[in-house]
Formats: structure tokens, C-alpha cells, sequence
């Protein structure tokens, strides 16, 4: 007997990928590809934040060294933007400790942008640093 054509289409074996396979790749690619750029977007979320808060841990030391340094400004409170960048703003307030002696400074430091970083640094000072015209 003669073979079909019949059953020789069905001995041939198709190479390729089905329409399926293909669909299917192609949605794993793209579901892999959104997923690492939100990794990608959250790192740069989070080194951004990081930058505000080192600068903020840096311009709290600075803006307290530089209050104690003119004597405490004989003021209880006074609040500023900083002059060479003024997207962060400052605020010093001093209270009075439970020691005679000594006084809470605190500096808080803020930037200027919505959910900004804020820090606050608050230091016990002792009174006799708080003279203004004082050399120490």
C-alpha cells in the first residue's frame, strides 16, 4: 500500500513556537521588565532620601555650632532658611533643663518639599556658653 499524503503531514514534526508560546513569553517579559523598573525606581526613591537625610544631619550640627558660636543670639526661639540653599528651613528653640545649669537647645531641620526630611538635634548646653561675646 501507498502511503497518504495524509499521514505524511501528520509524521512531519513542525518546528517553531505556537501562538500560545509566544503570547506567553511575552507577557512574562513584559511582567519581568515592569517589575525590575519599579526596583530601579524605588532604588533612586531611596537614595534621594538618604541624600536629604545625611545633608540634615549635617546642617543640624552645622546651624547649632554656629547658634552656640554667637552666644545663643540671646533668644529663646528664632527660625531662618538656610542662606545657601533654600529649599531647607531651621528652627532653634532652647528650654530650660531640669539642671540650673544647663539649657535644651533643640535644632530641627526641615526640607522644604512635600514629605520632606526633618531632623532634630536636641543638645544640653550649659548656660555660661549662651553669654553672647563670650570666647570659648
Amino acid at each position: 500500500m501507498r502511503s497518504t499524503g495524509r499521514s505524511n503531514l501528520r509524521k512531519q514534526r513542525r518546528s517553531g513556537f505556537t501562538l500560545f508560546e509566544v503570547l506567553l513569553a511575552t507577557v512574562i517579559l513584559g511582567l519581568s521588565i515592569a517589575g525590575v523598573t519599579q526596583i530601579v525606581f524605588n532604588g533612586a526613591q531611596a537614595g534621594t532620601r538618604a541624600r536629604q537625610e545625611a545633608m540634615a544631619d549635617l546642617l543640624c550640627e552645622s546651624k547649632l555650632d554656629e547658634w552656640l558660636a554667637e552666644g545663643g543670639q540671646g533668644q529663646t526661639s528664632s527660625a531662618g532658611e538656610f542662606r545657601h540653599d533654600r529649599q531647607w528651613s531651621w528652627t532653634v528653640r532652647q528650654t530650660p533643663a531640669a539642671d540650673a545649669s544647663l539649657v535644651l537647645v533643640t535644632v530641627t531641620v526641615q526640607h522644604n518639599s512635600p514629605g520632606g526630611v526633618m531632623r532634630t538635634l536636641p543638645q544640653l548646653v550649659r548656660r555660661s556658653r549662651l553669654q553672647p561675646g563670650r570666647m570659648r
